[in-house]
């Protein structure tokens, strides 16, 4: 983090609820001490049973446990789709999964689909393409997917493209 201002200030009731001082020094800014690594800066979070950093600049959903929820549902819906459509006989090249995340952050919601499918029965490879507007995930996107599949022989083809959902 950066930076938090706290005013000391008496309740003035002419102020009301407004963020106003007559008196600037009342400001004062709190600094965090000096971070020796960037990982020091990362909040981590464990998310349906996976664990992952969000940096100062990531967005982070506020409700966790709602999300968790919404995890669980798209894996439920993503395998009832896949193995519906795996019915009958199909080629070894129809057993590749791919899944393309769009706005997808650090991510979570693209890692975990990718981490639930690499594990079911029929499914022989899971390609995932993530993608942000904001270059700056790519650096925490790769870390989680290091933090999600640990051994790197075992990771599934894992991508991060700087692109917005336009391109």
């Amino acid at each position: 983090w950066h930076s938090i201002w706290a005013h000391w200030r008496e309740p003035d009731p002419t102020l009301l609820r407004a963020i106003h001082s007559k008196r600037p020094e009342a400001w004062q800014q709190f600094r965090p001490a000096a971070l020796t690594s960037p990982h020091q800066a990362e909040v981590e979070e464990n998310l349906d049973g996976l664990r992952f950093a969000f940096g100062p600049a990531s967005f982070q959903q506020a409700n966790l446990g709602m999300f968790e929820v919404l995890l669980q549902d798209m894996k439920q819906a993503l395998r009832r789709v896949v193995l519906d459509g795996m019915q009958g006989s199909y080629p070894a090249s129809c057993r590749q999964l791919r899944l393309l995340e769009l706005c997808g952050g650090v991510g979570v919601i693209g890692l975990s689909l990718a981490h639930a499918a690499s594990s079911w029965e029929g499914i022989d490879g899971v390609t995932l393409l993530s993608t942000d507007l904001n270059p700056n995930c790519a650096g925490p996107f790769q870390s989680n997917a290091e933090r999600v599949f640990p051994d790197a022989s075992r990771r599934p083809a894992l991508h991060f493209a700087a692109l917005s959902a336009a391109e």
